[in-house]
């Protein structure tokens, strides 16, 4: 269960809640004020009885008037009138103390009467800057200078006071005067600089708000319309994508039949050397354009997001062997040496997706060997800094001395359709799509493919893929 102060500001919260900030701080700041008061005027009245305080009467109405503005101010705040909350505890405390202190029958102490009713009056008139209206302070201080004035010739004049305290009785009103009136000034400029920030202040944050909301609607609009573009972009690709994949079945079907029926041609022993060239020269190109379809329909699955990676496992050692194997022919012809090296120490078998992998070697193995002169030397090294870790991380190299590339070419030898040089397309063919396809592939599968070269020196092509073991 809430206390019951803490249950009035729950209610408070709940009546403000609509309105601006400062404004909900003021409303805490009179009910925590007015309960203070609600609180201060028993004791009060208690110590006035404890101590047999002269004019005991007058005081109890005063305090008692103080109480009921304190509780009435209570629930005007609840109500939500904050003005009149402040206005009531004001006026209602005011009025009851001066009318007293003006019809009083006497004093036994004159001047200590003036100096509490001053200090009251200071109190009040700050509340009613604070909390109530302009014209509600003007009336306060109207009332308490006149209210001095009236006790001072009431009181403190006839008869006249003699010695310090007389002239203790003159500084008190004039210069309490002068001090009333100086803080209301001060009060009154300080209260409308407060309030001119608060509504610069709300009105700056009406601004960002209604900007915060274009934002959003701009940002929401915007937003749909990258949604939509990225849709027709997907869509697009999607159909480059079914586009490349039909025709590059629809091509291949004849392809094949060319390229077969070549081979069928260069076996027939009566075929003249000239035929047999022609032959040669049909299938080769035959085999050259299917790899270009090869080449750019993998290329299009990759841009397109819909090349996805296989998980099964396979022997590592057979995959490397039959890759070599498989250009070990063209190395000869080349007069090139193609040798592997397969550290010890590494499983047998790993998971992962055979197929890409031994794509990525065959494109860099017969790269290497496309580009490194007769005498060269062409080396795979495949080993482990790691190899009983789990995942184990198996490196591949791929080093020749071939012809090697320059700076300027290392930084684009990975973009598509991209060669040294048109030099280098016309002596050794290619399209220039491998080495992209193939860095795309190694990044898929969890390694980055790097290079180091240089010209005349030969080139190394390396990456590390993170290989699952299969016991």
């Amino acid at each position: 269960m809430q206390p019951p102060f803490e249950t009035y500001l729950a209610r408070l919260d709940a009546v403000y809640c609509g309105r601006t900030y400062f404004a909900g701080v003021k409303a805490r700041l009179l009910a925590a004020f007015s309960l203070l008061v609600l609180v201060f005027v028993p004791l009060n009245i208690a110590k006035l009885l404890w101590t047999h305080a002269p004019e005991f009467p007058f005081r109890l109405v005063g305090n008692l008037g103080f109480g009921l503005a304190a509780a009435a101010a209570l629930y005007w705040t609840a109500k939500g009138r904050l003005e009149r909350a402040g206005a009531v505890l004001v006026l209602v405390s005011l009025v009851p103390v001066h009318v007293m202190a003006l019809f009083a029958p006497g004093y036994v102490e004159p001047l200590g009467t003036a100096v509490q009713i001053f200090a009251f009056d200071f109190v009040l008139l700050l509340l009613a800057l604070v909390f109530a209206s302009r014209r509600v302070a003007l009336t306060a201080l109207l009332l308490i200078a006149t209210g001095h004035i009236g006790l001072y010739l009431r009181a403190l004049a006839t008869p006249p006071i003699a010695g310090t305290l007389g002239f203790a009785a003159q500084v008190l009103l004039r210069d309490g005067l002068i001090a009333l009136g100086f803080v209301f000034c001060l009060g009154a400029a300080l209260a409308r600089m407060i309030e001119t920030a608060h509504r610069r202040s709300e009105e700056a944050f009406r601004a960002t708000r209604a900007t915060n909301a274009n934002l959003e609607q701009l940002v929401s609009a915007r937003t749909r319309e990258l949604e939509a573009a990225t849709d027709r972009a997907n869509e697009a690709s999607r159909a480059k994508g079914d586009f490349l994949a039909n025709m590059s079945h629809e091509i291949r079907t004849p392809l094949n039949g060319i390229i077969a029926s070549t081979e069928l041609l260069l076996r027939r022993p009566d075929l003249p050397p000239e035929a047999a060239e022609h032959a040669r020269l049909v299938a080769e190109s035959g085999e050259l354009l299917l790899k270009l379809l090869g080449d750019i329909l993998d290329f299009s699955k990759i841009e397109a997001g819909q090349l996805t990676m296989e998980h099964h496992p396979f022997a590592l050692e057979p995959l490397v062997t039959h890759d070599v194997a498989l250009l070990a022919s063209k190395a000869v012809a080349a007069r090139v040496q193609l040798e592997t090296r397969i550290a010890p120490g590494l499983p047998a078998t790993f998971a992962a997706d055979s197929f890409r992998l031994r794509q990525v070697l065959l494109n860099l193995l017969s790269n290497a060997v496309k580009f490194t002169p007769a005498g060269g030397r062409v080396l795979l090294t495949v080993g482990s800094d790691a190899p009983g870790a789990n995942p184990t991380p198996v490196r591949f190299e791929v080093s020749d001395t071939g012809i090697g590339m320059d700076e300027a070419t290392q930084a684009r030898v990975f973009e598509r359709f991209t060669q040294a040089d048109s030099s280098t397309t016309r002596r050794y063919g290619g399209t220039g799509l491998g080495l992209a396809i193939s860095a795309r592939l190694v990044e898929l599968m969890g390694g980055r493919l790097a290079l180091e070269s240089a010209p005349g020196r030969g080139s190394r092509f390396s990456f590390t893929l993170p290989l699952e073991p299969v016991a």
